[in-house]
């Protein structure tokens, strides 16, 4: 990233964010790494753990830039909306060479010492193309990629019709009505079970074991979407963090994993 730069076209970049309204109220915030260096992923441990530890083992400084020209991960320049009244504070640390590290001098045959890493910080940028246009790029929203419980209860009530009255194999109803084969055959044993012509739900009861209301659900799914827009996306160990403090927040009996270690369980 770099704050200097020769012939940043402020005014046309300014044009362009004014002609889309949603993008005024993403600045003015201070943008950090989306993933933080603890002392687990410097001793190599991949694994995310309840436990994990925000601490880095060096002395750090703290630093903020307002960078006009920043490079993707595919190493292509762009350039950063910052200017006056649209700003993207990015905050970033460098090694403190006054001080020292963890376990420094006492893990034999190693030397510890700070070492500078490359983060991925989500801005909205600019980039102008061949033909003279302009093209902006955002964060992208995630795709939902499982089709676990994605049904109705009506597809599936048709379904196990299909194999009880019509004696359609499992394998082919399933097949044709778009629904797993395991996920079928339970609901055809448990419309056997209590009997033809019985009533019972045909959908996961995900509610059994809810601990928060669709209301306190949606603030939290609001909140991170904010963040999202805002550039300053939420990782999945952060919303679990926040979730415990709603909960905590509305009084709501949890369980106790969640209270030892102040965050919630997937």
């Amino acid at each position: 990233m770099c704050n200097e730069t020769v012939n940043y076209p402020e005014d046309e970049i300014r044009q362009l964010v004014e002609k889309t309204p949603g993008y005024k109220e993403l600045f003015g915030t201070i943008l950090k790494t989306n993933r933080q260096v603890s002392v687990e992923d410097r001793n190599g441990d991949d694994e995310e753990t309840d436990e994990e530890k925000e601490t880095n083992m060096c002395g750090t400084i703290t630093h903020y830039i307002a960078p006009k020209i920043a490079i993707d991960v595919d190493g292509i320049e762009h350039y950063v909306v910052n200017g006056d009244g649209m700003e993207q504070l990015v905050e970033y640390e460098t090694c403190d060479k006054d001080a020292s590290c963890v376990a420094a001098g006492h893990i034999p045959g190693h030397i510890v010492s700070c070492q500078i890493q490359e983060v991925i910080i989500r801005l909205t940028v600019y980039t102008k193309t061949s033909n003279g246009d302009w093209t902006s790029k955002m964060a992208r929203g995630r795709q939902r990629q499982s089709t676990k419980g994605n049904f109705t209860k009506e597809q599936m009530e048709a379904a196990v019709r299909m194999v009880i009255e019509e004696q359609m194999s499992l394998r082919k109803c399933a097949e044709r009505n778009g629904i797993k084969f395991q996920t079928l055959q339970r609901y055809v044993t448990k419309q056997k079970t209590a009997g033809i012509g019985t009533n019972i739900r045909l959908t996961p009861n995900y509610a059994c074991r809810r601990i928060f209301t669709l209301e306190q659900e949606a603030t939290v799914e609001e909140y991170a979407v904010t963040c999202a827009k805002m550039c300053f996306g939420k990782s999945r160990k952060d919303l679990r963090c926040i979730a415990y403090e709603v909960a905590i927040a509305n009084q709501i009996n949890v369980p106790g994993f969640w209270v030892l270690c102040r965050v919630t369980q997937i």
